[in-house]
């Protein structure tokens, strides 16, 4: 098709902003908003916006049990996960350093919980079977050398 053609292309599917536009369109939220907050934040606020083929994600390093409440109380830091769409193994690997937990929005499919955290290391275990310090078992020294080719 020529740049001068008076039809224009149609899209045979929807782009991941195309789909979190409209996901957050049908709770009456606004998503172009809540990205414009994460790629105008200063670096102090460690907002982390990531684009790619076929993925997007928003997360940032939280504080409070619950970001949407304000009197929420403080725990220890973890990610949280506003938007992610694409493939969640990719994703992970995108953290730009490890919390001990990840804590994904979850109230648009259940509101009443709003929230699902997860153990870095289980995800971490699950998608890409990486062990962690604390879930990788000591090994003796000849499983963990490579061997020399040569048999005794």
């Amino acid at each position: 098709m020529a740049i001068n053609d008076p039809i224009p292309p149609q899209p045979t599917e929807l782009t991941p902003l195309d789909r979190a536009v409209i996901l957050y369109h049908t709770m009456g939220e606004d998503f172009i908003s809540i990205l414009d907050q994460y790629i105008s934040s200063f670096p102090h606020s460690k907002r982390y916006t990531f684009f790619g083929p076929g993925y997007i994600l928003l997360g940032h390093e939280e504080t409070r049990e619950n970001p949407h409440v304000e009197d929420s109380p403080a725990i220890s830091p973890y990610w949280y996960v506003t938007y992610a769409s694409g493939n969640l193994p990719k994703l992970i690997q995108l953290m730009p350093y490890e919390l001990d937990r990840v804590g994904f929005a979850r109230y648009a499919k259940y509101p009443e919980r709003g929230i699902c955290f997860v153990l870095t290391k289980t995800l971490n275990r699950l998608y890409h079977g990486i062990q962690t310090k604390s879930t990788s078992a000591p090994t003796s020294s000849s499983a963990s050398t490579p061997s020399s080719g040569t048999n005794s």
